[in-house]
């Protein structure tokens, strides 16, 4: 199928989406409220979760694929799109057998470069990465969130930006083009960048501080005093900023295992970086007699506005 009409603008009439757990079950429902001419198809690894997909009308239509190798039989070339919204893992071993098409493919894969290497083995397929900065800590296609894409930012990693240029480098930069067009549908913003940036990038503001929110709860439960109360309590004694800073430990095991293993290298160096400013900081309270009150006044002060900065808050927020 061809995926532009003579004023170069997609439509998208018919988008597979091969896993639907939280994002891939929110982009069912987003696709079905915003591109509401197009047609859904799902693909999962369980019955259960085929059947609350239908029932919640997420898609018109839905396959049970328990097993990667299932997929040689797929028509992909009756759909206008492919979104692979498994973990990076399953993508990686997913890309080498999928059968050959000229249907567009595209993901939702929170690291890149491995993503990106095996896309680039496979010249037969048109693919352009993608990574939808929208998640979450809950799982399974009874996660989906309404309006989940609306106003997030979606990270476009096409191969074009990297050092392994594209063969025929004018059509994947249409690709992208559609791709890009797709997300924006979607009502998200979109930013390039090549997948080595991307993963460093994001071992910085995702994926090391999902580490340091799991360590933080394993942590915290380890000190004899805080399990007892915790045990006796009537309720949790868990502050706000505690549960803030927690949230994310609760996050799919599968998926972030999956994040952990394929950018290793840049979130050995992000960490080791935190933990040099950490002991920085304890050297400091060490040595608290040569540090009055105004010195951590303004570490505190700048630890704000490195935060308004990254997050784009007003300075008096």
């Amino acid at each position: 199928m061809n995926g532009l009409d003579q004023d170069s603008k997609p439509h998208f009439r018919s988008v597979l989406i091969y896993g639907m757990g939280m994002m891939g079950a929110s982009l069912g429902w987003a696709l079905r409220s915003r591109l509401s001419s197009c047609t859904v198809t799902g693909i999962v690894r369980t019955e259960k979760s085929a059947a609350f997909i239908r029932n919640n009308g997420l898609a018109d239509r839905v396959l049970v694929l328990p097993d990667l190798s299932d997929c040689a039989a797929l028509d992909l070339d009756s759909h206008d799109l492919v979104v692979l919204g498994l973990p990076v893992r399953s993508i990686v071993e997913l890309i080498p057998v999928l059968p050959a098409t000229d249907t567009l493919i595209t993901d939702m894969s929170s690291t890149r470069r491995e993503v990106h290497r095996s896309a680039t083995e496979r010249p037969d397929l048109r693919f352009v990465g993608a990574h939808p900065m929208c998640g979450s800590e809950d799982t399974g296609p009874a996660a989906f969130v309404k309006d989940l894409y609306v106003d997030r930012l979606c990270i476009l990693t096409p191969g074009y930006l990297s050092e392994v240029r594209h063969a025929n480098q004018k059509k994947h930069r249409e690709d992208a083009r559609l791709v890009e067009q797709f997300w924006r549908a979607m009502g998200m913003k979109i930013y390039y960048l090549d997948p080595d940036s991307h993963d460093e990038l994001l071992a910085y503001l995702s994926h090391a501080p999902h580490v340091v929110s799991s360590i933080l709860a394993l942590w915290a439960l380890s000190n004899r005093t805080v399990d007892n109360s915790i045990r006796e309590s009537p309720m949790p004694i868990t502050g706000g900023g505690f549960k803030d800073m927690a949230r994310i430990a609760g996050s799919n095991p599968e998926m972030w295992t999956d994040i952990l293993l394929s950018n290793q290298d840049n979130l050995i160096a992000s960490l080791e970086h935190f933990v040099r400013e950490m002991r920085d900081i304890i050297e400091c309270l060490k040595n608290n007699e040569k540090n009055d009150r105004q010195d951590w006044f303004e570490w505190f002060a700048r630890a704000r506005r490195a935060r308004n900065r990254l997050c784009w808050y007003s300075e008096d927020r």
